[in-house]
């Protein structure tokens, strides 16, 4: 967050607060394009900040002046508006050369208008989806674009895909020692908290056991614990453990979720029930509506 707090001329952590969670980095182009762009979402409490890596693989080309627009779409929530955005800062030669990156920023900062008026309207439905709002913008990188033997270049502009924010990226994967995932859930429940517990059929696309599991796998964003992450074909039925830590503070929120998969064959789909626990009910709610 060093450039972060450069452009900003003070502590970022004074502006956002202290960092809760980094998610996985996401591609924005196709793995053949001429310019390979990835995105890294860092998660603060009213604040996320887009980290965009910029790769050159254009032989013979190089770019400066690099930097990412990001803005509403139709499918865009408004949880989240642009607070500032921070260009490439050069390096020592003043370009980017072939097989070299570079790396420019966005700070997003949440909307409070727009949420407390799905608040009213009962579009937020409860302290749980406030924890992890999920939202999509768009993304175009711009920038000058020069060629051998060219000192000007001239300017260009490459649509990006869409940067999603999802209520995933809100959760890292959390390794357990092998026979502890057990112990941890059950010192989970109080008779003040049992947990979030629901019963959903799953998505049609799913069409055997083993992609049900690695689906709900994939959606959670969770460490499967204790050798639960594959499931055998030749049951009907499979256990799932996973576990995680929920980026709603500093510190983060441990969860742990116990699903169970299976197959209802008479009616050719299936079934999953899933108990997600933690110390804060809000937050095993949250994931628990993940799906």
């Amino acid at each position: 967050m060093q450039a972060v707090s450069s452009a900003l001329n003070q502590d970022a952590t004074q502006v956002m607060g202290p960092l809760f969670g980094t998610a996985k980095a996401a591609p924005l182009t196709e793995a053949e394009a001429e310019f390979s762009v990835n995105v890294i979402k860092h998660l603060f409490e009213n604040h996320l900040v887009l980290e965009f890596h910029v790769t050159n693989t254009l032989p013979g080309v190089a770019l400066t002046e690099l930097s990412v627009n990001v803005g509403q779409v139709s499918a865009s929530t408004g949880y989240y508006s642009v607070y500032g955005s921070i260009p490439w800062v050069p390096n020592a030669k003043n370009k980017i050369e072939c097989n070299e990156s570079g790396v420019t920023y966005v700070v997003l900062q949440k909307n409070a208008t727009t949420i407390q008026a799905k608040i009213d309207a009962g579009e937020i439905g409860g302290p749980h989806e406030l924890l992890c709002l999920p939202d999509t913008l768009s993304a175009s990188m711009k920038f000058n674009q020069l060629e051998d033997g060219d000192d000007i270049g001239f300017p260009d502009e490459l649509e990006l895909e869409n940067v999603a924010i999802e209520k995933s990226d809100f959760v890292v994967p959390h390794a357990l020692p092998h026979g502890r995932v057990k112990q941890v859930f059950d010192s989970l429940e109080t008779p003040d908290n049992p947990g979030t517990t629901r019963k959903l059929v799953l998505d049609p696309g799913f069409k055997s056991l083993s992609e049900a599991v690695e689906g709900v796998i994939r959606t959670l964003n969770m460490e499967a614990c204790d050798g639960t992450a594959t499931a055998s074909e030749a049951k009907s039925a499979h256990e799932l453990w996973l576990s995680g830590l929920f980026a709603n503070s500093a510190q983060k929120s441990n969860v742990v979720v116990k699903a169970l998969i299976g197959v209802d064959v008479k009616n050719q789909r299936i079934l999953l029930q899933m108990n997600a626990r933690c110390k804060d009910p809000a937050v095993a709610e949250a994931v628990a509506n993940f799906i």
